[in-house]
């Protein structure tokens, strides 16, 4: 027969035991989870914040010399007018 500090013994080493293989599972289904989802943002052809930040600067500096670039053409055309 079992005695009480027997049984109290026995039942913490089968919770440990449940939680550790539990604590096993949930890091194998993070793991998976995480490896298809960055499975599927890498067919999305997504950027990170800093790719599309550095973007946003390039486009702005593009737009400002176009900007310049029309303002030129427009008097050169204004003078050929003239």
């Amino acid at each position: 027969m079992m005695g009480r500090n027997d049984f109290k013994s026995h039942l913490m080493a089968g919770l440990t035991q449940a939680l550790n293989q539990g604590q096993v599972l949930r890091e194998g289904v993070e793991d998976n989870v995480q490896a298809l989802l960055q499975a599927q943002l890498a067919k999305m052809d997504v950027v990170t914040r800093e790719e599309f930040e550095t973007q946003q600067v390039m486009l702005r500096k593009a737009q400002a010399q176009l900007e310049a670039l029309q303002a030129q053409v427009d008097d050169l055309l204004n003078a050929d007018r003239a």
